[in-house]
Protein backbone atom coordinates (compact mmCIF):
# COMPACT_ATOMS: atom_id res chain seq x y z
CA UNK A 1 0.00 0.00 0.00
CA UNK A 2 1.21 3.50 -0.77
CA UNK A 3 0.32 6.66 1.11
CA UNK A 4 1.59 10.19 1.72
CA UNK A 5 2.52 10.39 -1.96
CA UNK A 6 4.19 13.58 -3.18
CA UNK A 7 6.35 14.32 -6.23
CA UNK A 8 9.48 13.06 -4.44
CA UNK A 9 8.35 10.99 -1.42
CA UNK A 10 6.11 8.03 -0.66
CA UNK A 11 5.27 5.92 2.38
CA UNK A 12 5.05 2.19 1.75
CA UNK A 13 3.33 -0.31 4.01
CA UNK A 14 2.58 -4.01 3.84
CA UNK A 15 0.64 -6.66 5.71
CA UNK A 16 2.78 -8.61 8.13
CA UNK A 17 3.83 -12.07 6.98
CA UNK A 18 2.24 -15.16 8.50
CA UNK A 19 4.08 -16.47 11.53
CA UNK A 20 6.68 -14.41 13.27
CA UNK A 21 9.38 -13.33 10.81
CA UNK A 22 12.52 -11.70 12.15
CA UNK A 23 12.16 -8.81 9.72
CA UNK A 24 11.69 -7.53 6.19
CA UNK A 25 13.75 -6.37 3.24
CA UNK A 26 12.24 -3.97 0.68
CA UNK A 27 13.65 -3.65 -2.83
CA UNK A 28 12.93 -0.76 -5.24
CA UNK A 29 13.68 -0.50 -8.95
CA UNK A 30 12.99 2.27 -11.45
CA UNK A 31 13.57 -0.06 -14.42
CA UNK A 32 11.23 -3.03 -13.93
CA UNK A 33 10.21 -5.42 -11.19
CA UNK A 34 13.30 -6.26 -9.09
CA UNK A 35 15.08 -9.07 -10.94
CA UNK A 36 17.23 -10.61 -8.20
CA UNK A 37 16.09 -12.22 -4.96
CA UNK A 38 18.03 -11.73 -1.72
CA UNK A 39 20.55 -14.51 -1.09
CA UNK A 40 20.28 -16.64 2.08
CA UNK A 41 23.18 -16.05 4.46
CA UNK A 42 23.78 -12.47 3.27
CA UNK A 43 22.51 -9.54 5.34
CA UNK A 44 21.65 -6.39 3.40
CA UNK A 45 21.35 -2.77 4.50
CA UNK A 46 19.54 0.19 2.96
CA UNK A 47 21.48 1.46 -0.03
CA UNK A 48 22.84 -1.93 -1.12
CA UNK A 49 22.31 -2.84 -4.77
CA UNK A 50 20.72 -6.18 -5.59
CA UNK A 51 20.40 -6.82 -9.33
CA UNK A 52 18.46 -3.92 -10.86
CA UNK A 53 17.11 -2.83 -7.47
CA UNK A 54 18.20 -0.91 -4.41
CA UNK A 55 17.51 -2.05 -0.86
CA UNK A 56 15.39 0.73 0.63
CA UNK A 57 14.62 -0.96 3.94
CA UNK A 58 16.07 -3.89 5.86
CA UNK A 59 15.06 -4.32 9.45
CA UNK A 60 12.85 -5.76 12.12
CA UNK A 61 9.43 -5.05 13.53
CA UNK A 62 8.30 -2.48 10.97
CA UNK A 63 5.73 -2.90 8.22
CA UNK A 64 6.09 0.65 6.90
CA UNK A 65 8.84 2.70 5.34
CA UNK A 66 9.31 6.20 3.96
CA UNK A 67 11.00 6.70 0.61
CA UNK A 68 12.56 10.07 -0.19
CA UNK A 69 14.57 11.47 -3.08
CA UNK A 70 12.27 9.99 -5.73
CA UNK A 71 12.09 11.50 -9.21
CA UNK A 72 8.72 12.96 -10.20
CA UNK A 73 7.09 11.08 -13.10
CA UNK A 74 9.17 7.90 -12.59
CA UNK A 75 7.46 4.54 -12.09
CA UNK A 76 8.95 2.55 -9.21
CA UNK A 77 8.58 -1.19 -8.64
CA UNK A 78 8.76 -2.72 -5.17
CA UNK A 79 9.15 -6.18 -3.69
CA UNK A 80 8.99 -7.02 0.01
CA UNK A 81 10.51 -10.20 1.43
CA UNK A 82 10.21 -11.45 4.98
CA UNK A 83 13.15 -13.20 6.61
CA UNK A 84 14.10 -15.29 9.61
CA UNK A 85 17.42 -15.51 11.39
CA UNK A 86 20.31 -13.11 11.11
CA UNK A 87 23.89 -12.89 9.92
CA UNK A 88 25.08 -16.08 8.24
CA UNK A 89 21.81 -17.86 9.12
CA UNK A 90 19.46 -15.28 7.58
CA UNK A 91 16.87 -16.93 5.33
CA UNK A 92 14.60 -14.93 2.99
CA UNK A 93 11.14 -16.16 1.95
CA UNK A 94 11.74 -15.75 -1.78
CA UNK A 95 9.05 -18.14 -3.03
CA UNK A 96 6.26 -15.80 -2.00
CA UNK A 97 7.24 -12.12 -1.64
CA UNK A 98 4.64 -9.93 0.08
Amino acid sequence: MFSAVTATTITTSWTAATGSPTGYIVLRSAVSSPDTDPVPGISYTAGNTLGNATVVYAGTLSTTGSQTGLVDGTTYYYEVFSYNGGGSTINYLTTSPL
